[in-house]
């Protein structure tokens, strides 16, 4: 009589198996203990290609905390708000006319500077240092520096978390020109929301399918939140 393996057990193993074998080669290859290509041999070329590589890896980290809260401030300082056909005052400050001659001085020595080096610039050149070593990605300097922004994804879907920005960039954006018309507001997000969750549910981006799974349903959380807050703000 053939014993039948518990169906928790089984629940369990299917979760911690990763959906291709690139999960399984990375820390195959980390196991191995042989020094890969571009991987130092002396203790102090060790120590510098460690630090160099932590302090770029920090770097790379602190950029993604900050980039969304500063592009939210970029964007604030665009939001104007009509008074009347001919005036409009910012959305933040109602004090200050639109693209007056104050106004225009910050936006072209503080606002417009930081929209391209850094809400647009700084992602690009993070995606092409990315892009430029995703052949390399097993090997040891790039295991440091870069593998947070990789790492748990396909292989071919390895920018995924520059898409992800441009998702957080997109509901920014939506936030920070459309306060003024909540109705407006709304719609758009949830059409975002839901442009969302069609590309993920077609790319399934994860190695692991309940981490797929788990985002899937974080954006259907959002999603319903999102319309029932509408429809009481509607019947209100």
């Amino acid at each position: 009589m053939t014993e039948v393996e518990p169906a928790g057990e089984a629940v369990i193993d299917d979760l911690k198996k990763p959906e291709d074998s690139e999960e399984k080669m990375l820390n195959e290859k980390h196991r191995l203990g042989r020094p890969q290509r571009g991987e130092p041999t002396t203790r102090w070329g060790a120590f510098k290609s460690y630090v160099k590589s932590r302090f770029i890896c920090c770097i790379f980290v602190v950029f993604f905390i900050l980039n969304l809260p500063i592009a939210v401030q970029t964007f604030q300082m665009f939001n104007c708000h009509s008074v009347s056909k001919s005036y409009s005052v910012l959305f933040l400050a109602p004090s200050q006319e639109c693209y007056g001659p104050e106004h225009m001085t910050f936006v072209l020595a503080v606002a417009l500077p930081c929209l391209i080096l850094w809400v647009v610039g700084a992602p690009t050149v993070c995606f092409l240092l990315l892009r430029r070593n995703r052949t390399d990605k097993d090997y040891y300097k790039c295991r440091i520096r870069y593998s947070f922004l990789f790492r748990g994804y396909r292989k071919k879907y390895y920018y995924w978390e520059f898409v992800t920005l441009i998702r957080k960039m997109l509901i920014a954006i939506i936030a920070a020109f459309f306060a003024n018309d909540g109705r407006v507001q709304a719609f758009l997000a949830i059409a975002a929301l839901v442009t969302w969750m069609i590309v993920h549910r077609a790319v399934y981006p994860y190695i692991y399918p309940w981490l797929n799974k788990v985002e899937l349903r974080e954006f259907g959380d959002i999603l319903s939140g999102h319309i029932s807050s509408d429809y009481c703000f509607i019947l209100s």
